[in-house]
């Protein structure tokens, strides 16, 4: 019996060891930032990552770029590029954009990307 609550204890301490290591931290993230609830959860799906440099950047405000992967993350079947645009080759959320527009969420209106009522409830 002894040993069975050894190695439960064990597990148990090795597995919270393992939830703390897990969990990402973004240098200007502060347990009491008002987003800092949201933001763990969305790095932990896969929706948010940071910087190179281990920051998020809360404060500034979203890109188009930013949105557009985003909301690509949440899908969960693996993306077979189809679509390919010169002014986005080379950009780090190409394949997010191209996705986006695969599937319809995103449109082309004159000669930039714009996201269909997400943003502004009117497409801009």
């Amino acid at each position: 019996m002894k040993r069975i609550m050894s190695i439960l204890l064990a597990f148990v301490m090795l597995s919270s060891a393992l939830e703390a290591f897990a969990a990402v931290s973004y240098n200007d993230v502060t347990d009491e930032h008002w987003a800092a609830e949201y933001i763990e959860q969305l790095t932990d799906k896969g929706i948010l990552f940071g910087t190179p440099e281990g920051n998020i950047l809360p404060e500034n405000n979203i890109t188009r770029a930013e949105i557009a992967a985003m909301i690509s993350r949440t899908y969960d079947e693996e993306y077979v590029n189809t679509l390919s645009f010169n002014d986005i080759q080379g950009h780090w959320a190409q394949k997010d954009i191209e996705r986006l527009v695969d599937v319809n969420t995103l449109m082309f209106r004159s000669e930039s990307i714009h996201t269909l009522s997400i943003v502004s409830g009117d497409g801009t």
